[in-house]
This record gives structure tokens, sequence and C-alpha cells, in this order.
């Protein structure tokens, strides 16, 4: 839009048309060409301008649909694989794209990244478990993807400020 929007004002500042318009006017026909050349160029500004804008918004639109889709996709893939060992790599690999853009967009949108999403989701499956099961504290940090029974019990404790058994009762 942006091109063709210059080669039509200059058609029309040499047009013939400018010069029937200044000449009819009354009064100082300089002065009112200046005028009415600045209002054909402010008009014109304007058109560019809204144009240019609308172009940014749906860039800016569809950037961000792909970005929460991307979000998404890993937290629904963080939800199934829970259980399993996962890094940024691994998560990089399923996914198809780079690990660093995979954060990005889940820190845009879910404000952590997918590690830290996936230790958040981990340790509220982890408080679910004590509930439902009589199994004992080390294998409901190994039922939720946790294979250091110490660490789980620090990032729950972190996480919940109790500790397991005293969340269990």
């Amino acid at each position: 839009m942006g091109e063709p929007l210059l080669p039509q004002i200059a058609a029309a500042l040499d047009s013939a048309t400018v010069r029937q318009h200044c000449s009819s006017a009354r009064g100082d026909a300089r002065a009112d060409e200046r005028e009415w050349i600045s209002g054909l160029l402010e008009r014109a500004a304007a058109i560019h301008g809204f144009a240019s804008a609308a172009r940014r918004g749906r860039a800016r639109r569809s950037s961000t649909s792909s970005v929460v889709k991307l979000a998404e996709r890993t937290e629904a893939y963080l939800r199934r694989h829970y259980q399993q060992d996962l890094t940024n790599e691994t998560l990089a690999e399923s996914l198809h794209f780079h690990s660093n853009y995979i954060a990005r967009c889940m820190k845009g949108i879910f404000h952590c990244t997918p590690m830290e999403y996936l230790l958040q989701y981990r340790l509220e499956q982890a408080k679910l478990l004590p509930i439902k099961t009589e199994w004992p504290i080390a294998k409901v940090g190994e039922q939720v993807g946790f294979h250091y029974a110490p660490y789980f019990f620090s990032c729950f404790k972190r996480h919940s400020g109790m500790t397991l058994l005293s969340f269990r009762k």
C-alpha cells in the first residue's frame, strides 16, 4: 500500500486538478495551493499510517497466535509426559522448535519456562496421590517424575509449605 500511494500523490500534485482548484479559489492562490497540498499530504500520510498499523497488527496477531499455539502445545505435551525424564532438548525434539523459542513462548503466555511449568505440574499431581493412595512418599515422587526422593521432599515442602506426611494427614 505504501509504494502505490507515492506515485498517486506525485500525479495529483502535477495534475491540472491542483491548478484548477487553486486558481478558482479567491484570495492568494499560492497560500490556497499550499494549504490544499498540505491537506492532501496529511490525508495520504494518515491513510499510509493506517495501512501500516493494520499490517503490523495482522503480523502481531498472527505471531501472537502462533506463540499461543506453541505454548499450548508445550503445555499439553508436558501434561501428557510429566512422568518421564524431560529436558529442554527432548521437548525441542518432540515439538520441532528450538528450546529457546519454546521457553520464550511459555514465558509470554504462562509466565514460566517449560521446566518451571513441569515442576509445578508434577507437584500438583503429587498432592493428589497421597490422598488417593497409601503409597510411600518416595513412590509418590517417583510416580510424578522425581527420581531422587530428597529433591522431591524439598520441592514439595517449598511449594506447599508443609511436608508430604503432614499434607497427607
